[in-house]
């Protein structure tokens, strides 16, 4: 697959699992319930993605972008998203217990 290409797809429930995803398009992307477990997503997007309870326990996520993303239900607990935007995502009932915020 190539990374640049995913954004608008409908990716629900896929498994990504320690994949390199870093500086990867998910923009409008269908994400609900998938994982992203110790997956690499630096400098990811994630604007307007419909990404409710997706998975991204020990993810890196440095300087990603979850602007308007709906995030609701979604662990991000122990990820490092340091940098990451999160202006006008949804987050309600989302877990960053021990997430990495900002160094």
């Amino acid at each position: 697959y190539d990374k640049k290409y995913l954004s608008g797809r409908n990716l629900e429930g896929v498994d990504f699992t320690g994949v390199n995803m870093d500086c990867a398009n998910l923009d409008h992307t269908r994400l609900k319930g998938a994982k992203f477990v110790r997956a690499s997503g630096d400098g990811a997007t994630f604007r307007s993605a419909d990404a409710l309870g997706v998975d991204f326990l020990e993810a890196a996520l440095v300087g990603a972008d979850f602007r308007g993303a709906d995030l609701r239900g979604a662990i991000f607990q122990a990820a490092v998203v340091e940098s990451s935007s999160f202006a006008s995502a949804k987050l309600a009932g989302s877990n960053f217990n021990e997430a990495v915020l900002s160094r």
